[in-house]
């Protein structure tokens, strides 16, 4: 009788284990705090994420503030770059964890600041649109339900401009203050409200031209007003216009003519535009165009989120912090507030899991360091309302 071994490895429970390396915390960064300001915190140490040959031995590691899951960003054995967690404390214990468990290490105490707040008492659930902040930090808020323009103070205190008789003519989609510091509204049509808010009235400041119906816009310091809506081009508006505006006396830039207008930012002496192919759902573009003179020159593309992971979040505003930074606003229900990174030029979720869904305005004040916003959606049953974040920063002048 005879007998024979199979050739093959032997069995796992039979080969002997060897536990992987223990991991251990050396810095983070920021060290001690998370201050606003601060959208991810990076871990550096040594063992941080298991590697292993041995099919016995799961790769990755868990992040911890507390009890709370932090969500990873980028992991290797020398560091992990975490998500800020929506989390406020005093002191909490970050603890990294292998997903095979054995072996942990804790970091601690880490102190985690409050960056976002509810603001100006918006309880109605009317539907919200158009928010600019002045000089003086009054943050003024259209309320599309019943069309009233409130002016909702630092103190959070919330009032309606002319006891409720100051209203703007249609459904406004952006609003902007003026050099004047008083506030224009856009409306999807020809015409752009003026509303003194020291008189408490509205009138037409300029009717454009046929065919131009725009939606969203923004000064120059020099009085000029860059607007645009659907297959409008960018419309040159010039300074103390006349109430009805000749085609002669208004240009165009000639390089948006298919386009749907999304945003219009000026900063640093460019015209930011987002904008996407009228008519169709592509996803948004990011251009900027150098003012000269009365006019601007050809544009130049900033960001294409074809080329990200956001290509079908519906770009709803820009604004600038006074470093530069590019924040991006969106109706989505997940990425709600992005930020660009010229320096790699990509674009990122900026307070994930922070900031609210569906975010259709932006304003940043120019004396704190406050970006306000609002949050709603009518078709997805968000509820309308304010919040500021603490960017840690002042918006761009």
């Amino acid at each position: 009788m005879a007998g024979c071994k199979y050739n093959v490895t032997d069995p796992l429970w039979y080969q002997p284990f060897t536990a992987p390396a223990a991991p251990q915390i050396t810095s983070i960064d920021p060290p001690s705090e998370a201050k606003p300001g601060v959208s991810t915190i990076t871990i550096h140490g040594h063992n941080l994420v298991v590697t292993s040959a041995d099919p016995r031995v799961p790769t990755g590691t868990v992040v911890k503030f507390g009890s709370l899951e932090a969500e990873v960003v980028t992991q290797d054995t020398a560091s992990i770059v975490v998500r800020r967690p929506n989390l406020v404390t005093d002191s909490c214990t970050i603890v990294v964890i292998p997903h095979n468990a054995i072996v942990e290490s804790a970091f601690g105490p880490y102190r985690i600041h409050p960056v976002i707040q509810r603001f100006g008492g918006f309880l109605k659930n009317l539907q919200l649109a158009g928010i600019a902040v002045d000089a003086t930090e009054n943050a003024y808020v259209i309320e599309t339900g019943a069309l009233l323009v409130h002016r909702t103070l630092s103190s959070l205190d919330n009032i309606v401009l002319g006891n409720g008789a100051l209203k703007v003519a249609l459904v406004p989609f952006c609003a902007r203050i003026g050099p004047d510091g008083n506030l224009y509204v856009m409306e999807n049509n020809r015409a752009i409200e003026r509303v003194d808010v020291t008189a408490q009235t509205v009138a037409r400041w300029t009717q454009l031209p046929a065919g131009k119906v725009v939606k969203f816009g923004d000064f120059a310091p020099t009085g000029y007003f860059y607007t645009g809506g659907s297959r409008t081009d960018l419309c040159i508006v010039p300074p103390n216009p006349p109430v009805s505006l000749p085609a002669a006396q208004m240009k165009l830039a000639g390089n948006y003519v298919t386009d749907e207008i999304l945003a219009v930012r000026v900063y640093n002496g460019f015209v930011y535009v987002a904008s996407r192919t009228a008519g169709t759902q592509d996803p948004a573009k990011i251009w900027k165009n150098q003012i000269v003179a009365d006019s601007v020159a050809s544009q130049s593309l900033v960001v294409d989120l074809a080329n990200s992971a956001f290509r079908s979040d519906l770009v709803t505003d820009l604004a600038f912090s006074s470093a530069g930074t590019m924040f991006i606003s969106t109706a989505s229900a997940t990425n709600p507030l992005l930020y660009f990174n010229p320096s790699t030029s990509t674009v990122d979720n900026y307070y994930k899991g922070i900031v609210p869904p569906y975010c259709v305005g932006l304003s940043w004040s120019k004396t704190s360091n406050y970006l306000y916003l609002i949050s709603g959606n009518t078709a997805a049953a968000q509820e309308w309302t304010v919040y500021r974040l603490d960017m840690g920063t002042t918006g761009a002048p």
